[in-house]
């Protein structure tokens, strides 16, 4: 249980049936079983808008810069990505700064480490020890509050501040332009079903139901979820994604 005081996160009262849900790998899709078939599901969802929104999020951990003038980046910051998927953010970063990743998700988490090296591990956002008592200067949650659900929200951003020295950067999508999107190519009953069916990752409850508007999630991310201060910028990244930086 999550205790709120005039939107002020106060505290998080836990028992033993109150943890988190468990994970259920038996309740994933087939695209969270194959990592091929995933980034090929993000860029069949995000489109030409994918490589718009790492771009933006790699700008944001270089300072600002769109791009190196002299190739290199002083003080390069160590980055950690919790829920990274397959890594992908790791793509669109300079190779001088150090990326670490974790996911619940074996299947993605090694074909990430397969393709990165010994950077991504297997662990649960939700889960403190997961963080392995990483201090980065960076923690960057790209689609991961939605997937863990307003409950267990507090908790995931009450564990990146731990792990992070200088900002925390998070992405989220809202569901406006998202589902009208989705409804240009289904009847919207299917896409309804669609939607509630390709968020099944087995860690959440990510329904159509519980999906933000642009109006609800940016009132979110101005409060910092009731965890964090206000960011220090918000913005939108193509259709669908809110992009906020907050400063520690």
């Amino acid at each position: 249980m999550v205790i709120y005081l005039n939107g002020i996160h106060i505290c998080r009262i836990m028992t033993n049936a109150l943890v988190h849900k468990a994970y259920d790998p038996g309740n994933r899709n087939i695209i969270y079983r194959s990592p091929k078939l995933y980034d090929f599901m993000l860029k069949l969802v995000h489109g030409k808008h994918l490589s718009g929104r790492y771009e933006h999020i790699a700008m944001q951990i270089m300072g600002g810069k769109k791009s190196l003038s002299n190739g290199m980046l002083r003080n390069p910051p160590i980055v950690l990505e919790p829920m990274c998927g397959t890594g992908l953010l790791r793509d669109y970063l300079p190779p001088e700064i150090s990326y670490f990743g974790f996911d619940i998700n074996a299947n993605l988490a090694e074909h990430a480490n397969r393709k990165f090296g010994s950077m991504v591990w297997v662990g649960d956002v939700r889960d403190v020890t997961s963080y392995k008592s990483h201090e980065s200067d960076i923690v960057v949650l790209i689609d991961a509050l939605h997937h863990v659900g307003e409950e267990d929200t507090p908790v995931v951003l009450e564990h990146a501040t731990k792990a992070a020295k200088k900002k925390i950067i998070v992405c989220e999508p809202f569901g406006d332009q998202y589902f009208s999107m989705m409804e240009s190519w289904l009847p919207k009953g299917i896409a309804r079903w669609f939607y509630n069916w390709i968020e099944r990752d087995g860690v959440g409850e990510s329904t159509f139901d519980r999906i933000r508007t642009k109006a609800e999630l940016s009132d979110r991310i101005q409060e910092g979820y009731g965890v964090l201060n206000e960011p220090t910028s918000c913005v939108q990244v193509g259709a669908e994604d809110l992009i906020a930086v907050y400063n520690l």
